[in-house]
């Protein structure tokens, strides 16, 4: 029962993330870029939702993917997303991410120069920082 509540609580916030990515709202202003953000926003924007068990981190950075290591390493039930972007860089769907770390991409859903989102939700079960239930990959335009 707990798991199907995580997963349903995990599907609904991994849609709300990726729906409100592009309109959000904070305070009286429609953000259209990273600077008309409010203080409670920038927590979300720079790295950071948090619940009891779940957690939302935005990996734009080597910085933000090295404060993100320790807490995929002792997650213990929590449910960690990862929010990346990145890039298709040949016709065999090889790429990398912000960080310079390399992705695989679906050769049918995109190209290369194509720039993509990715979320990945990580086991809760356990502490292995590859141990990746979900992964979504959106086209970014």
């Amino acid at each position: 029962m707990k798991k199907r509540i995580a997963k349903a609580i995990v599907t609904v916030i991994t849609i709300a993330v990726l729906a409100g990515c592009n309109s959000m709202t904070a305070q009286g202003y429609n953000k259209t870029d990273s600077t008309a953000v409010s203080s409670s926003m920038m927590a979300a924007v720079s790295g950071l939702y948090k619940m009891d068990y779940i957690e939302v981190h935005k990996i734009q950075s080597i910085d933000d993917f090295e404060r993100l290591t320790p807490i995929l390493e002792n997650r213990n039930g929590k449910v960690i997303i990862e929010i990346s972007n990145g890039t298709v860089l040949d016709s065999t769907g090889n790429g990398i991410d912000s960080c310079g770390y390399y992705h695989h991409y679906d050769t049918e859903k995109f190209s290369k120069g194509d720039h993509v989102q990715s979320v990945f939700i990580y086991n809760p079960d356990t502490n292995y920082i590859d141990d990746i239930l979900y992964r979504m990959d959106v086209l970014i335009e």
